[in-house]
């Protein structure tokens, strides 16, 4: 099968690419930004730290912080940019923004925007370039981007960036074909890329490439015996491979020693912790809050804690493809691209089950695997699985659109096309509001009074720890204030958020700022292993704002 043979519709396909493009930006990032990028999606924690650190690496990559990994938060502790992911490689993305002088929030956006784009295109061209049609590219590529669980996640910003995904697996496939060392390299620096773009779908990458290994395999076609065969028989091919993956390894090395120093130091993450986040079967069908045509689904999880993180229900059109992916492969086993979305549907199949919820979740299998207990809410692993969910409805549009009996004219072929432009969005559509964003304007003002308070108290400090009293805003706003005020003053600050927190610190200063035992508290337990005289020297000169007394 070959682009060329493929059906096409009396309106451009290019034209509807650019138009699913078009009305999924529309629809879910610039719905919630607003065209005049009033408004930044999701709130004043988790949006704000994302902000905070690809900020911190644009002031590295210019000089104006000595280090990339100590970011000056929970001061004076060090690593702290290897508590949760770091944006290490979309960093050039925002820095060129900033560079371009728009402020710290709106290169934020810009950001935003840019890596929806990148999502989406990457995806439409690896379906292109597997033999699935502009139409069924299109679509695909907007579930890949725009889809409800996307929707569910736009407060962690951290996930987002996926658009090395698609050309994953499309080298991945390729290379189980052609058995050529340029694909597997091609692979293995997708891969690596996108472990630098967000560890979170790194980790889970590994998952899903073995999983799809398996699943090609399982299908026991020739291609795969004669892979297997290839592999095994000879030893040249054993030592590049080898050779090639060692290499790939090392290119994480500069990425994953931080993160593994981290670990030893605070550990990871409790199987009750990660048990929590493990999607039940309800999950899949629990819609996000503002579903326009599936919020009259009750929600089942309400029970679970979290609940936002078990909002996994893909839409109607995508759930009623992976239901006859099947179907089609058997009645096109012969066909290259059907086998290919089997292999999809099998991989997501097998991570559906390792993920499961249970008393006896196969997930505890997945933890042997280096790194993977550190990941926390594995629920995510929704938005590496919509890549497949892309992949299979692209190849059952490129089957009906090339079906001489479903749809014999060109009428009917058009027709299908305007209903795909319209009930797919539909399906997936979102309301926006203003609880799923926060004002720009609100957010850099707020942060004004704290500067204002440092600079007339001691302008020639490098450190300070906010500690209003009597504030109706929850800890991690209060500490996202101090950081955001810091960063904007070249300062460090005692306090701090992330996806995790240094030992003794979120039991005492996080929880109770506004305490002066607690700040002692911090004091004697982040210094514990120095000696007296530097002990005072890191904190002679903290201005504290707020509680005047502590001093």
């Amino acid at each position: 099968m070959t682009p060329s043979t493929h059906f096409k519709p009396d309106i451009s396909g290019f034209v509807f690419v650019a138009s699913m493009y078009c009305i999924g930006m529309f629809l879910l990032p610039l719905s919630v930004m607003r065209f005049d990028l009033s408004r930044i999606p999701g709130d004043l924690g988790d949006a704000r730290l994302n902000n905070y650190f690809l900020e911190h690496g644009y002031k590295w990559l210019t000089g104006q912080a000595p280090s990339f990994w100590d970011a000056p938060f929970f001061y004076p502790t060090l690593r702290t940019m290897s508590f949760s992911d770091n944006h290490l490689g979309t960093l050039p993305i925002y820095a060129l923004f900033r560079l371009l002088e728009f402020d710290r929030e709106t290169s934020y956006q810009i950001w935003f925007l840019v890596i929806f784009t990148l999502n989406y295109f990457s995806c439409a061209w690896v379906l292109r370039k597997l033999s699935i049609t502009r139409v069924g590219a299109a679509v695909g590529a907007f579930i890949f981007s725009f889809s409800l669980p996307m929707a569910a996640q736009m407060n962690h910003s951290q996930l987002l960036p996926r658009f090395m995904i698609p050309f994953t697996f499309f080298f991945t496939i390729k290379y189980l074909e052609n058995k050529s060392y340029k694909t597997l390299l091609l692979a293995c620096a997708a891969f690596s890329i996108q472990f630098y773009l967000t560890m979170y779908m790194g980790l889970f990458l590994i998952l899903a490439l073995i999983l799809f290994f398996i699943s090609s395999i399982l299908l026991q076609n020739n291609r795969n015996n004669q892979f297997i065969e290839y592999i095994s028989n000879n030893y040249k091919n054993i030592a590049i491979t080898s050779l090639i993956f060692v290499g790939t390894f090392i290119s994480l090395l500069p990425l994953i020693l931080p993160y593994r120093q981290t670990s030893l130091e605070l550990g990871t993450r409790s199987w009750g912790e990660i048990r929590l986040f493990l999607p039940r079967i309800s999950s899949y069908f629990s819609p996000p809050t503002g579903s326009l045509l599936w919020s009259w689904i009750p929600s089942m999880n309400k029970a679970l804690g979290m609940t936002w993180e078990h909002h996994l229900f893909v839409g109607a059109l995508p759930f009623a493809a992976f239901a006859i992916m099947p179907a089609i492969y058997y009645r096109s086993r012969k066909d290259s691209i059907a086998k290919t979305g089997m292999v999809a549907w099998l991989t997501m199949t097998f991570l559906t089950l390792l993920t499961l919820h249970g008393d006896l979740s196969l997930y505890k299998i997945a933890l042997h695997i280096p790194g993977i207990n550190g990941v926390r809410v594995v629920s995510r692993i929704i938005l590496l699985e919509l890549f497949f969910l892309s992949l299979i409805m692209g190849i059952i549009i490129t089957r009906i659109s090339e079906s001489k009996t479903f749809l014999s004219s060109n009428i009917l072929k058009t027709a299908t096309v305007v209903l795909l432009l319209f009930f797919v969005p539909l399906d997936q559509y979102v309301t926006a509001s203003d609880s799923a964003s926060y004002s720009k304007s609100e957010s850099q003002d707020r942060l004004k009074t704290i500067e204002n308070t440092i600079k007339k108290k001691n302008p020639s400090s490098r450190v300070f720890a906010y500690m209003p009293q009597n504030s109706p805003e929850p800890p991690f706003v209060i500490h996202l204030d101090a950081m955001m005020a810091a960063q904007d003053l070249n300062m460090a600050t005692v306090n701090g958020y992330s996806g995790k927190f240094p030992s003794g610190y979120i039991g005492s200063f996080f929880e109770h700022y506004d305490q002066c035992n607690s700040y002692l508290t911090w004091i004697i337990e982040s210094t514990k292993n120095i000696d007296s005289t530097a002990n005072y020297h890191l904190f002679k000169n903290v201005v504290i704002v707020g509680r005047d007394r502590c001093l």
